[in-house]
């Protein structure tokens, strides 16, 4: 065995111990190789040692010169924990999560005169709206083009001045249009005085209520153009408009969908953790908003009253319980608080009822209320915690208008 290996595997061997964590393989000029996590870190570490030649671990150590670990409450806060690594950093030999850059969203920006664009990427801050993820930059792109020409907002960058019709001029001057869509009547030309500032902002009410479900004024002025377009017997024109049409109803309909999504994703996750250090993470649309240790809760009847506190010291944010709002709707929320039972259970279940006959009967014990835990928390292991964080609805890399989970911040 090379001498570098048997020191990485002598530190492993000497130091590491099976609790969940995330691991992480350094290359020889302090590159990161590769990031992972497991419930047991030692075992996984060592298998690694042991994989034949040509195999993706074998690589992996034949290239590593340094390799760290460190240790965290659950497999459930590894995942988190290796996601963000893996994102941030972009390890040479991780797969899974970085396939993203096919996504996009469509923002609206939140500037005295907004633009509709797409994104790679949302930002923070609250200075935008954000849709989406949407599969397929050029398509979005041909979407955010015909609903900036049909609602005739601008597209120009941001640095751009602008003069609308309703503002005060010392010396009145008039202005031609900087672009080519304003000579041509495809833009309201706010940088030229032709439109004031609640015209060109009642535009853009009509671009945010259809992107959320509530208007389809672009998809009518279409058709009354296929309609005209037909009757002069310009019949390609009309065929072009009619799939503009399409791919505009169809990305209507996916934001309508993902937006009853993520109002179901607003939640309040108890996991066990190791040795005790169970975690409460509290999830509003899709995203983490806030995590700390489980309070010890004395009774049922103060549990949720010092949950809610100490999860709002927490830094959770907002009102609670997690509210979530949704195109087309007022403010929802759906919360899961954990129980005694089992996390997510409120002892209405028809498993409970089973349970607490079994128990009356002198049946049961433990094991069944470990299984019935179980039920409700999604699975145990490995397979058990991917699935229960996806069905969450947390930061996961893989997003596909298939799944509707988000990554991201500051997503509507």
């Amino acid at each position: 065995m090379d001498p570098r290996v048997a020191t990485l595997l002598s530190h492993v061997r000497s130091s590491a111990e099976n609790r969940p964590g995330v691991y992480r393989f350094f290359g020889p000029a302090g590159e990161l190789l590769y990031v992972g996590k497991s419930v047991r870190v030692r075992t996984r570490l060592l298998s690694y040692f042991r994989a034949d030649e040509g195999e993706k671990a074998w690589e992996i150590v034949a290239q590593a010169h340094q390799v760290e670990w460190e240790y965290t409450a659950s497999e459930f806060a590894a995942l988190l924990h290796e996601f963000r690594l893996i994102k941030s950093h972009r390890p040479l030999y991780n797969v899974e999560h970085k396939r993203d850059r096919a996504h996009c969203f469509l923002q609206l920006t939140r500037e005295a005169v907004p633009r509709l664009r797409v994104v790679g990427q949302p930002g923070g801050g609250g200075r935008a709206e954000y849709f989406g993820p949407f599969h397929g930059r050029h398509t979005m792109a041909d979407v955010v083009r015909a609903v900036n020409d049909l609602l005739e907002l601008r597209d120009c960058p941001s640095e751009t001045p602008m003069r609308l019709a309703d503002q005060i001029q010392l010396f009145p001057l008039k202005d031609d249009p900087r672009c080519m869509r304003g000579q041509t009547a495809r833009c309201l030309s706010p940088c030229a005085g032709g439109c004031t500032t609640a015209e060109y902002l009642a535009q853009v009410a009509l671009a945010r209520a259809f992107l959320n479900g509530e208007s389809d004024r672009p998809l009518v002025i279409l058709r009354e153009r296929m309609a005209m377009a037909a009757r002069r017997l310009q019949f390609e024109y009309a065929a072009e408009l009619r799939d503009r049409a399409e791919r505009l109803e169809n990305v209507q309909a996916w934001i309508v969908e993902l937006g009853r999504t993520l109002r179901r994703l607003s939640l309040v996750y108890t996991v066990r953790g190791h040795g005790g250090e169970d975690r409460t993470y509290v999830l509003r649309r899709g995203r983490i908003r806030g995590g700390a240790r489980a309070p010890d809760d004395g009774g049922a009847g103060g549990a949720g009253r010092t949950r809610a506190g100490h999860l709002r010291r927490a830094g959770a944010g907002g009102d609670w319980p997690p509210r979530s709002g949704g195109p087309g709707g007022d403010a929802r929320r759906e919360v899961v608080p954990p129980a005694p039972g089992g996390a997510g259970c409120d002892g209405a279940c028809p498993r409970a009822g089973r349970e607490r006959r079994a128990l009356r009967g002198g049946r049961g014990g433990p094991g069944r209320a470990r299984s019935h835990a179980g039920a409700h928390r999604g699975g145990t292991g490995r397979t058990g915690a991917r699935r229960r964080l996806r069905a969450g609805g947390v930061m996961t890399p893989d997003i596909t208008p298939r799944t509707a989970v988000i990554s991201g911040a500051g997503l509507r």
